[in-house]
């Protein structure tokens, strides 16, 4: 079957790669991109969530991420998939080294600390920055940075190249997981960006990593409640296993209800869709605008190139006709 034909959006539906086979921003990033892509603003609306599953991780520190499947509504066969969660983010200074494959023994996700959370390159299931040798983050700074809350979160929305979970969860390092509760939307009108601007906004309510409060598991659990409200749906729960972990082998912890933070959230979250549609309503049409011209271009190349190959077709005809009149006269002399 052929591929269908690319989507305004390459946000949501990124070129194949092999060398990354995951396209991703953090989430404030993603709504910043989203705000400044004409091309993406005209198309809202299109691309929908059709159904989105809570998922967590049964090793370490039972890691919790969302998935979600989007959909165009003008190519149909066009889908994708997409990855939210919330890790802790280390800053260091130095590049990371692509071949280094060395891990902690012991660190907040209990994975490795390779990439930044904004990927171009192969990160960790931690999404935290990682440098070998000097810079190398010790354990020990890392659960104090936590506690203290002075590690500012990496809140990720991992994008698909392939239209594969089990790539992303690969690629991200999270593997050995399951199901708790899942909804399939039986309308189109939850878009996309809704969910862009409603994670943006948790994240910018609570940009600090705490252990105790504000980790994967609240993250997780706050999207995930206000989804499941905007898109009316009644999620069907395959496990009650949310928001517990043994962490980090020798800490318990049971974190604080996600519930208690829905009322104000959801209450943020529509001050921050009412500003963001007032963000874009001067740039609609805009992109529109910009495809039209860049397809005229192209007609008009097209419609150069055609009369250019007319003109060498008519050329080549006169010289065929003036090669032919001469050996024409010969024959005719030697009759």
């Amino acid at each position: 079957m052929s591929e269908p034909p690319a989507s305004p959006s390459s946000l949501f539906f990124p070129s194949k790669s092999d060398l990354h086979p995951v396209a991703g921003e953090t989430t404030i990033d993603l709504k910043s991109a989203l705000l400044h892509d004409v091309e993406a603003i005209d198309y809202l609306g299109n691309i929908y969530i059709e159904s989105a599953a809570f998922y967590k991780c049964n090793n370490g520190a039972q890691h919790e991420f969302l998935a979600f499947r989007i959909r165009d509504k003008l190519q149909p066969n066009r889908h994708n998939i997409l990855l939210l969660d919330r890790v802790p983010r280390v800053e260091v200074s130095a590049q990371p080294d692509p071949t280094d494959t060395g891990s902690l023994d012991l660190t907040v996700e209990e994975v490795e600390l390779r990439q930044p959370a904004q990927v171009t390159t192969r990160p960790s299931s931690s999404g935290i920055d990682f440098s070998g040798g000097k810079d190398r983050i010790t354990s020990d700074a890392m659960f104090s940075g936590i506690i203290t809350n002075s590690l500012p979160a990496a809140d990720v929305l991992l994008i698909a190249r392939h239209v594969d979970l089990t790539e992303i969860c690969d690629w991200r390092h999270l593997s050995d997981y399951h199901k708790l509760e899942h909804i399939n939307i039986s309308h189109s009108d939850l878009g996309v960006e809704k969910l862009v601007v409603l994670a943006a906004a948790v994240s910018q309510h609570r940009p600090l990593y705490n252990l105790y409060k504000h980790q994967c598991y609240w993250y997780a659990g706050v999207v995930w409640e206000i989804i499941c409200q905007l898109s009316g749906e009644s999620p069907k729960v395959e496990s009650s296993l949310r928001g517990r972990a043994n962490f980090a082998r020798f800490i318990s912890i049971a974190p604080r209800s996600p519930l208690d933070d829905i009322k104000p959230m959801l209450e943020l979250y529509n001050q921050q869709w009412e500003q963001f549609l007032v963000e874009i309503k001067p740039k609609t049409g805009k992109g529109i605008a910009s495809m039209t011209k860049a397809l005229k271009a192209i007609e008009t190349e097209r419609d150069q190139a055609q009369a250019k190959a007319a003109r060498l077709e008519a050329e080549i005809a006169e010289l065929r006709k003036a090669h032919a009149a001469p050996t024409e006269a010969a024959s005719e002399a030697i009759v």
